[in-house]
């Protein structure tokens, strides 16, 4: 059976890069989550999965000034809805290399109902100081909130939002038995890929 590690989390934690550089170190397929959620969104609204379904008619307002938690709610919940649609995608990968697979929809609670081993999956997220300071650098905020009629509250209920989705992928994943990396800024990408090739077993030497 072909190998995939995932690396799941919450967003603005760094996945894209510590997944890149175990592609490009090891020679790995990279899949990113997030390079197909515009087209899973669209997919789940008509196969009528109710959360993608009613995302996809509201409007920015219903979707950025809604109470963070249930945002955050709705956030998973969509991302249970796509899951099946990322894993029919990543079976359908032609060759036989492993696959590094990233994205926040990779939650632990649906990679434990996978099968997914421990030694497969790990859960990144950032500190909320961090997470803030990241999205704050991004040129695609503003476009994102453009239609919204408060885009300052909207950001603000946006990080929340990803600050409540962080501590649920760390429950998620400590109730399944998964490891999971905090971000704060204070160590290199390099500090944290070598963590990740520690827990994936990747590297090492038979003595």
């Amino acid at each position: 059976m072909r190998t995939i590690y995932y690396l799941g989390g919450s967003p603005c934690s760094g996945k894209s890069t510590v997944a890149r550089m175990l592609a490009d170190k090891y020679g790995f397929v990279y899949f990113c989550l997030d390079d197909h959620l515009d087209e899973y969104t669209e997919r789940g609204a008509k196969q009528n999965k109710p959360h993608l379904s009613q995302y996809v008619k509201s409007s920015a307002d219903e979707i950025w000034l809604a109470e963070p938690k249930t945002q955050s709610d709705e956030e998973i919940a969509m991302y249970e809805e796509m899951f099946p649609l990322a894993v029919s995608d990543l079976m359908r990968i032609r060759g036989k290399e492993p696959i590094v697979a990233e994205g926040a929809g990779f939650m632990p609670k649906l990679m434990k109902n996978a099968g997914v081993k421990d030694n497969n999956y790990v859960c990144i997220v950032p500190t909320k100081a961090f997470q803030y300071e990241k999205y704050s650098e991004r040129n695609f905020v503003k476009y994102v909130l453009a239609k919204c009629t408060n885009p300052e509250k909207g950001f603000e209920n946006w990080m929340e939002r990803d600050a409540l989705f962080a501590r649920s992928a760390i429950d998620q994943a400590a109730e399944a038995g998964y490891q999971s990396i905090l971000v704060d800024g204070r160590r290199t990408q390099e500090d944290i890929l070598a963590q990740v090739e520690e827990i994936f077993g990747l590297g090492r030497t038979e003595a």
